[in-house]
């Protein structure tokens, strides 16, 4: 691609202002993984550049970067199947592996859940991953969605009803 050099300006200043927040979300979305996140973060800038044209028409070019973070982290999370901190957040044992039963057992668990929350709507799926893995505050949460933490807060209780029903929990059970 050949930009204008008003174009390599602007591409260029927006990643100084933006490179270190894109990469912090990053690092957080991937548990400290170093290499991992600035893979990640580069996908985000190659995004932009593939994008020059939405530059002019964005209100928020830091609110538009981390819908892309995020965007990219989730599918490489769902690719990479970390989904077992995921579980390991939502439902905690508190139990050693004391045997190969008890081994199988959790890995088939944690594979159930895996299943559970991918069948969730990208959405529910979304307020899962920020509030469990990333240990995000509803209002964190809701600021890198662009919603409100009202709505938020509707998405994340129904998320976790439909994990505990998909998951072979009852809503009631208080140990869900």
């Amino acid at each position: 691609m050949e930009y204008s050099g008003e174009e390599n300006r602007r591409f260029s200043a927006i990643y100084r202002e933006h490179v270190e927040q894109v990469f912090r979300l990053c690092m957080r979305m991937g548990l400290g993984d170093r290499g991992w996140a600035e893979d990640r973060t580069q996908e985000v800038f190659v995004t932009l550049a593939e994008n020059t044209a939405k530059l002019q028409r964005l209100e928020s070019i830091g609110g538009w970067l981390r819908r892309v973070a995020i965007n990219a982290c989730l599918m490489d999370l769902r690719r990479r199947s970390r989904w077992r901190t995921i579980r390991q957040r939502l439902v905690p044992t508190g139990q050693t592996m004391e045997t190969p039963h008890h081994a199988v057992e959790q890995q088939r668990e944690a594979a159930d859940l895996r299943r559970a929350i991918e069948a969730l709507p990208a959405r529910l799926r979304e307020v899962i991953t920020l509030t469990y893995l990333m240990d995000c505050s509803q209002a964190e949460a809701a600021e890198m969605l662009g919603i409100s933490k009202g709505e938020l807060s509707k998405r994340h209780k129904k998320a976790l009803q439909r994990l505990r029903k998909l998951h072979g929990r009852s809503a009631d059970d208080p140990g869900a």
